[in-house]
This record gives structure tokens, sequence and C-alpha cells, in this order.
């Protein structure tokens, strides 16, 4: 599990940074949600990504080799886990995330319930 991993790497290589707190942008369309995250990796090699019905949980290492995060703890509605991905354009200049809607056409509000 991503969760208790983490915590024993963090003693060691310092604390995670919140790509929340980075700020983040997301869209949709009828089959998927895609969340735009900031940051410059130099590989998907540099990503451990878990998806799960209702939850998604994103850890990343930039060249700089500082560690950062991306969790919802709960999706607004449930995900298709086979159909969630995660990718680096060309660019590098962001990860995409994209999370598979287990209900087609449901217009999500957000990306966590209210």
């Amino acid at each position: 599990m991503i969760a208790a991993d983490e915590r024993r790497r963090s003693a060691t290589c310092g604390a995670l940074i919140s790509l929340e707190k980075l700020g983040y942008s997301w869209c949709q369309d009828g089959a998927s949600v895609t969340v735009y995250l900031p940051l410059t990796v130099t590989s998907k090699d540099a990503i451990e990504c878990e998806f799960l019905p209702t939850r998604c949980s994103l850890r990343a290492t930039d060249a700089a080799e500082k560690r950062y995060f991306f969790d919802l703890a709960r999706t607004f509605a449930e995900i298709d886990p086979a159909t969630s991905s995660v990718r680096v354009p060309k660019s590098r200049k962001h990860i995409v995330l994209k999370l598979g809607k287990l209900e087609a056409g449901l217009s999500w509000a957000g990306l966590r319930p209210p």
C-alpha cells in the first residue's frame, strides 16, 4: 500500500509536498475526468499511482529528488480503475491524471463530494 511505504520513505527522504498546494486544473467529458498537476518530472517512471473505485493516490519525484503527492481520498463518484491512467506529456511540464468514470455521462460538480 502506498501510504505505509510513503511514511517510511518520508522519514528518511524528507517530507512530501502537496501538489494540491501548488494548484491544479481539471476538466471532464462523458467518459472521464482529467486532472492536470503542475509538476515537471523526467519520465513516467518517477510516478506511482494507485486507482481504487472511490480514491486515487499519486506520488511523484522531480529531477531534484523532491517528493510530491496528490490524494483524492474520496472521489465525487466512483471511478473505473481499469480505464484510469497517468501520463507525462512530451513537454514534461505537468502530469495528466485521467479518472475513468464508472457511470458514463454523470457530470461531476468537483473532484470530491460536497
